[in-house]
């Protein structure tokens, strides 16, 4: 696949959360769509409580307004943030009334599962199906080597025995503890670079660049990456923007992270009396 918006014939999504989801769906969702096949470890058909209450951020709405469309409001209002004292006491002087958008982790993935490949569940009833193609999505898989190809990325992983197959394009959507970083790329610091091996290979998400969970951050990134391989495939940016935006993305909220945690471990701050 060239570096500009071409889009492949061929994808397998390692990771089947939110954020291999999320990317499977931009896929999709484009004019021609490729085949799309996900690759997920957990050998359960389903995932479960991977995360309790979930800030839906301006990108996750954006998400899910754009290629979901489940019809509804997926998110709640939560009015104001404020801080306990020792006591479980409201301290007054921390209470900020800013309002921030809440969901729920399930809520996202069923939706999500729904439209990549049918599954129901109580979170979809009444929802309207679409004429988008259906994913392939693989349980109990173990990623254990991705090479260059000459026709694309030869991935192979374990699943009641040896298997191999090659795509146009991989996608790294395995989280912080990445099989696909660790085997591709094993030096590279996170968040310095998203793909590799000619752009073939693309880490999104958390496999690209991990946050602090005080920063509410990792289903936003998700999104965030999505939509923005989806404005690469669609000509409207090119493979650099798409590599710029990206890093940029995971480098500003890292770093947002750190000043948050230094705030509250080592500066002023309610929790430090």
């Amino acid at each position: 696949m060239s570096t500009q918006s071409t889009t492949p014939k061929s994808v397998i999504i390692v990771g089947g959360s939110l954020a291999g989801l999320m990317h499977a769906l931009i896929f999709l969702s484009l004019p021609s769509p490729p085949k799309v096949r996900i690759l997920e470890r957990s050998p359960t058909a389903l995932l479960h409580d991977q995360g309790a209450g979930v800030v839906a951020g301006n990108e996750t709405q954006e998400f899910f307004a754009k290629y979901v469309r489940p019809g509804r409001d997926i998110a709640v209002t939560s009015p104001m943030r404020h801080y306990l004292n020792r006591m479980g006491d409201v301290m007054p002087e921390t209470v900020k009334h800013q309002a921030q958008r809440m969901t729920s982790w399930d809520l996202l993935y069923h939706l999500l599962r729904w439209r990549i490949e049918g599954r129901e569940s109580g979170h979809t009833q009444g929802l309207e199906a679409d004429d988008r193609p259906k994913a392939q999505y693989d349980n109990g898989c173990t990623v254990t080597g991705v090479a260059e190809d000459p026709d694309g990325i030869r991935l192979t992983w374990t699943q009641d025995g040896e298997h191999s197959a090659i795509a146009d394009l991989v996608i790294a959507a395995d989280g912080a503890s990445s099989t696909i970083r660790r085997l591709v790329a094993p030096a590279v610091e996170r968040n310095s670079q998203s793909s590799f091996m000619d752009a073939k290979v693309l880490l999104v998400g958390d496999a690209l660049a991990g946050f602090r969970p005080h920063t509410a951050a990792s289903t936003g990134q998700a999104a965030f990456d999505a939509l923005t391989l989806g404005q690469w495939m669609t000509g409207e940016n090119t493979k650099e923007k798409y590599d710029e935006k990206v890093l940029e993305f995971a480098q500003r909220l890292q770093h947002h992270g750190v000043v948050l945690g230094e705030r509250s471990q080592f500066g002023r701050h309610p929790f430090n009396g």
